[in-house]
């Protein structure tokens, strides 16, 4: 299924994680089997890889780099260029994992779109527009496993970066900086790690990405349980509220952007409604019924946590495509006038959401309004899988035929 024309780079990388597991010629286990104790999965032991208030998380094995390049390209690649951009690290470039020495055992892992939302809704709910240099930031942590410390920051020290970044800085192997951004890169000697900490936005950036950052213990052993840090390939953990700050955060950093090019005396008013038109992206994540509690790829795995209006939608049902006779629409998708107004606020954004969480009501809305095009790009590759639900886990289970 296809909705409206307009596409996103992020779009694609939630999506192909859908279709990378849906689309696979292996079905998936009922749920991923626990993994097995490990010191290596991206961490010292007692300590979670994981960043608290990460919009999404990203595993991907080296050992199976370029499988997992093939097998969800768009999930994969655009992170990378992005990294590479903001980082000077490409880390999905298999001539750098040979020249790093990337440990084959471990997995790397991503943090992304790491935000602090009770400031960031401080910022929102003022009145006029924060002046230049007030702090706000997204930032992303990735942890590079690697066989030899010494070995990378050898092998880093003749790796071409941009012209921004000083190398054996301030205790870093190097620290990037330029107009909005921000990078550094730290070895960590007692668990054979690079970390790379990205900080786009305003303020004292390098400061922002030298800070330390809080971990996930709570989410780390759930995941670990479920054997998330130990993929063949590929894996992705996102929940709707971390997508919701995520995506308010990149936006506002953009909205911000674009104020500074704007007259003192109109500034007011247009950050009040750039501050409306952020706010978009949570009133659709809020629209009733909430079905799920997160999303989780593990390769060819792929399931949504259930809410109990979750449950009690999908027990009933077989496949994904049956969903539009069964979910009575409220909220913003109850009045197509009021869904393409918040769509169209909410931009990029509102194409992650569908594909992510919000896609049993794109796929009513569409059976319902077959005539009323909406505003943005949302490919379901999986309407025709069958469903089914593991109830001792509250989750969705998705299959292709």
């Amino acid at each position: 299924m296809r909705v409206g024309r307009r596409t996103a780079t992020a779009t694609s990388i939630a999506l192909s994680f859908v279709a990378a597991g849906a689309c696979a010629s292996a079905p998936p286990a009922p749920s991923p089997p626990p993994a097995a104790a490990s010191p290596a999965a991206g961490s010292a032991a007692g300590t979670s890889p994981l960043v608290d208030g990460a919009g999404a998380y990203f595993v991907f094995r080296v050992s199976a780099l370029q499988d997992a390049v093939r097998a969800a390209p768009m999930a994969l690649a655009p992170p990378s260029l992005q990294l590479r951009d903001m980082a000077g690290l490409d880390v999905v470039n298999a001539d750098n994992a040979i020249i790093l020495g990337y440990d084959p055992a471990r997995s790397i892992i991503l943090s992304w779109m790491i935000v602090d939302g009770t400031a960031m809704s401080r910022l929102l709910a003022a009145k006029d527009p924060p002046g230049r240099g007030t702090p706000h930031s997204v930032r992303c942590e990735i942890i590079v496993p690697v066989l030899d410390v010494a070995r990378a920051e050898a092998a880093l020290a003749q790796l071409r970066l941009p012209p921004d970044c000083r190398r054996n800085a301030d205790g870093a192997i190097y620290v990037c900086a330029s107009t909005g951004r921000a990078a550094v890169a730290r070895a960590h000697a007692s668990t054979r790690e690079i970390r790379v900490v990205v900080a786009a936005g305003d303020g004292d950036l390098v400061a922002t990405a030298s800070a330390p950052l809080p971990r996930a213990s709570a989410l780390d052993a759930r995941l670990r349980r479920r054997g998330f840090f130990l993929p063949r390939t590929h894996a992705m953990f996102t929940t709707p509220a971390g997508q919701a700050r995520g995506l308010t955060a990149t936006g506002l950093i953009k909205s911000l952007a674009g104020l500074a090019g704007v007259d003192a005396p109109s500034k007011p008013l247009m950050w009040q409604k750039s501050a409306r038109e952020l706010g978009a992206i949570q009133r659709l994540t809020d629209c009733p019924p909430q079905l799920f509690t997160d999303f989780l790829t593990i390769d060819d795995a792929v399931s949504w946590g259930l809410t109990s209006e979750g449950l009690a939608l999908f027990q009933s049902l077989a496949q994904a495509r049956d969903v539009p006779r069964s979910l009575k629409l409220a909220g913003t998708f109850a009045d197509p006038m009021v869904l393409s107004d918040t769509i169209h606020q909410a931009g990029d954004g509102a194409s992650i959401l569908a594909a992510l969480f919000l896609w049993p009501q794109v796929l009513t809305f569409t059976s319902a309004h077959p005539d009323v095009p909406l505003s943005f790009d949302m490919v379901f590759a999986a309407q025709d899988a069958t469903i089914s639900i593991d109830r001792d886990q509250g989750r969705l289970l998705l299959r292709r035929p």
